[in-house]
């Protein structure tokens, strides 16, 4: 059937496009306004109905119209499926040879497939023998944060760049970390000499200690033997003295100004010998109140060395205490300026223009400057 026995088989259908505008002006203007509205709702209600008359008819001629082209599609049908059938083998055939390429291109497109996800599962396991963190965007690590998306469009110069970075920071913390074991070592060596120069210290004083008792022993020893030959000498002339008043006795008479002057001179012995003891009492004594003095001072001495010793370890022991009250603050500070670091290496190349470039490098410059201020205070602390 030609264009133009269908258009006028489509006249049948009774209705314009002009008339349907003309409905659609009509019947959208049509608000119902509530459930009080019912004049608007019976006038809404009318149209639907007029609508799906005009519809329902538009059905029955469309039933209509195609009830004779319903065989003639029921023929072609046939006959295009006949003609498919005789045509099927030849295209079974030609698609088997264009299959021979098509397979190929795509295992090649697997291969390169599976290439470029070894290439990527290497990149990921690299930053993971790296200790990095995957929250399902960014891979973490040492404070450098790479999304997926870069790591996956990043060239090998690119990403051992990361690496790199990556690698400078753990090698800052390590060393880190050494110097602190290094510092902490000096730190013992240093207390373990105080204390052995401490122990040589009070060993010193000991030896000192054992030397003076040692002296006043000799002295008192001296001194001992002083008095025993004193008190010989002394009996001596007793002895001596008796014998003397015997021989007195018979000349009593004949010597008593001899025997006055005898006797003056016993006195003035005597009283000698008395003042003598006295001085040697009193040089005991002032040896004694020495000695004394020598001790109180030498206990004085190691109680104030002990107390200066206990005040510097005490001190020592608060500026331990104030390092590790800081080492949370220090680790936080490091990571924030590992954090900026990374800004810095990571924005720069993600602009398009050379003053966006410009500008995002002057921000990025400051950036590192900060970030450098804040390790530097950080390591102070």
């Amino acid at each position: 059937m030609d264009k133009t026995a269908i258009d006028k088989e489509l006249t049948k259908y009774n209705i314009t496009d002009a008339a349907i505008a003309t409905l659609k002006q009509n019947y959208m203007q049509l608000m119902v306004k509530g459930i009080e509205d019912k004049d608007g709702f019976k006038k809404v209600h009318e149209a639907r109905m007029d609508i799906v008359k005009r519809r329902t008819s538009v059905e029955k001629t469309r039933i209509d119209l195609k009830a004779d082209s319903l065989e003639y599609g029921r023929r072609v049908d046939a006959e295009a499926k006949r003609i498919k059938a005789l045509l099927q083998p030849i295209e079974d055939h030609l698609t088997e040879q264009e299959k021979v390429v098509t397979d190929e291109l795509a295992r090649i497109k697997a291969q390169k497939e599976a290439e470029e996800a070894a290439r990527i599962r290497a990149r990921v396991n690299r930053l993971f023998e790296f200790g990095a963190r995957f929250d399902g965007e960014n891979y973490t690590a040492y404070g450098l944060v790479i999304p997926a998306t870069i790591l996956k469009a990043a060239t090998d110069e690119q990403f051992a760049s990361f690496v790199k970075q990556i690698e400078d920071v753990k090698q800052a913390e390590e060393d880190e970390a050494r110097r602190k074991a290094e510092e902490e070592a000096r730190i013992k060596a240093e207390e373990e000499a105080k204390r052995k120069a401490e122990e040589e210290r009070l060993a010193k004083i000991a030896a000192e200690q054992e030397a003076e008792r040692q002296r006043l022993e000799e002295a008192a020893r001296i001194q001992k033997a002083e008095e025993e030959r004193l008190q010989k000498q002394r009996e001596e002339f007793e002895r001596k003295a008796r014998e003397e008043q015997e021989k007195i006795e018979a000349e009593k008479r004949r010597i008593a100004d001899a025997e006055a002057a005898r006797q003056q001179a016993i006195k003035d012995e005597q009283r000698r010998q008395e003042e003598e003891k006295i001085r040697q009492a009193e040089l005991k004594k002032a040896q004694e109140d020495a000695a004394e003095k020598a001790r109180i001072e030498a206990e004085e001495k190691a109680r104030r060395e002990a107390a200066e010793k206990a005040e510097a370890e005490r001190k020592a022991k608060e500026e331990v205490e104030r390092r590790e009250a800081l080492r949370p603050d220090k680790e936080k500070l490091l990571g924030f300026a590992r954090d900026l670091r990374a800004l810095y290496v990571e924005w720069p190349g993600q602009l398009a223009t050379d003053e966006g470039k410009a500008i995002i490098e002057q921000a990025c410059e400051v950036l590192l400057s900060v970030a450098l201020t804040i390790e530097k205070k950080a390591k102070e602390l």
